[in-house]
């Protein structure tokens, strides 16, 4: 149907006929059409793991028709422009015909913009909807956590890069057809957005993960301080495994918010949108840090208590018990030293840094004055209080 439909338009433009310019415009909103009916078809019951791939595949046809409505677009605007520059050398009769090109023509370089803009957000709805599908139940706590940071790298990552490229391209194409309607408006919206996305999910997932070592360090008070039993080295292992993946998924998203930052800088998003990016990342770092250093004030407790209680009754539980609240609080001020760095020296490097970054700073030297005043050139004032005599 749409073929024939684009071959009635096409003979219309062989005529030569004060129509065809007019059908010009038509043949991309064809396809335009047709794309948008693509998009939108209903699907019937199914298991929801199928639907998400039926889903994926439907967007990925939608997009691809999106593509060929806005290729025609494109290549009226030049067609459109040799009419006008052919009716503008004959002044018999061509002003009706100047003007009417002229208008379809304006409203083509919309319909450019508007086409970037769709395929975009047809990328937006498959990510919303690979989000949304069931996770497998079958899967333990660490599997599942690994099985949505896949996702997000395999599955999510290609469809953001793809719609933050689709807008990217839509503010270009508005400086260079002199645009500025409201879907350019909606693109520098949309890339903020989708370039805090995967940074967004990584900073939940390292938090998730140490909510999951808080619970498993809960089971270990219980069962070794309070009952004064074994703790098992699954448990244990457990805790190390939850700290490590929660310091990775750390590390993705401040990786991820820099790679989308230096990106966006590229692609002309303006200071303000990189700017509130920046600034997500920052408070997150600065609540992660908070959440460590509580877990760090914990685990240092539980500490002390297990070296009581090893020092009164010397049996090897105790002294597994404190060698694995020795190790707690180890790996977490490594993380949290770890993490801060990594976010106040990306925080530098970018074009326009956030002022709360500096926070971060402080927290570093906070945690160890010696290293981190020379290393991030943070002056550290040091005074001392002289006692009254009472």
């Amino acid at each position: 149907l749409r073929d024939r439909i684009i071959d009635n338009y096409t003979r219309i433009i062989g005529y030569a006929t004060a129509r065809m310019v007019e059908a010009i415009y038509r043949i991309g909103e064809v396809h335009e059409d047709f794309a948008r009916s693509w998009a939108n078809q209903q699907l019937p019951p199914m298991d929801p793991t199928m639907r998400a791939v039926k889903e994926k595949q439907i967007s990925a046809k939608s997009v691809e028709i999106y593509r060929e409505a806005l290729n025609s677009y494109r290549k009226a605007i030049p067609v459109f422009e040799r009419i006008i520059e052919e009716a503008q050398k004959d002044k018999a009769g061509s002003d009706t015909l100047i003007s009417t090109a002229r208008a379809w023509e304006q409203k083509t370089k919309e319909k450019v913009s508007e086409m970037l803009y769709m395929i975009a957000e047809v990328n937006a709805r498959t990510i919303e909807r690979l989000l949304a599908a069931p996770i497998p139940q079958d899967l333990g706590t660490i599997a599942r956590l690994e099985y949505e940071s896949q996702l997000l790298l395999r599955a999510i990552k290609p469809l953001v890069d793809e719609a933050i490229s689709a807008h990217a391209r839509n503010i270009g194409v508005g400086d260079t057809l002199q645009l500025n309607n409201r879907w350019i408006k909606l693109s520098k919206e949309r890339i903020v957005l989708l370039s805090s996305l995967l940074g967004d999910k990584f900073a939940r997932l390292s938090l998730e993960a140490l909510g999951y070592f808080n619970d498993a360090a809960e089971i270990c008070r219980e069962i070794g301080l309070s009952k004064g039993e074994m703790v098992s080295q699954d448990t244990i292992n457990t805790m190390i495994n939850f700290i490590e993946i929660s310091e990775s998924y750390a590390e993705k998203a401040v990786d991820l918010v820099v790679a989308n930052v230096d990106q966006g800088s590229k692609m002309g998003v303006e200071e303000r949108g990189l700017v509130e990016i920046e600034n997500k990342m920052v408070d997150y770092i600065l609540a992660l840090a908070d959440t460590l250093g509580r877990m760090i004030d914990l685990s240092f407790k539980d500490q002390k208590e297990a070296e009581v209680l090893f020092e009164q009754k010397g049996t090897i539980q105790y002294e597994d018990l404190l060698a694995l609240f020795e190790d707690n609080v180890y790996y977490l001020k490594e993380y949290l030293k770890s993490i801060l760095e990594r976010a106040y020296l990306a925080n530098k490097d970018f074009k326009y840094p956030s002022t709360s970054g500096e926070w971060i700073g402080v927290r570093l030297v906070s945690l160890d004055p010696d290293t981190y005043s020379k290393k991030l050139k943070i002056p550290v004032a040091r005074f001392a209080i002289r006692l009254d005599s009472t």
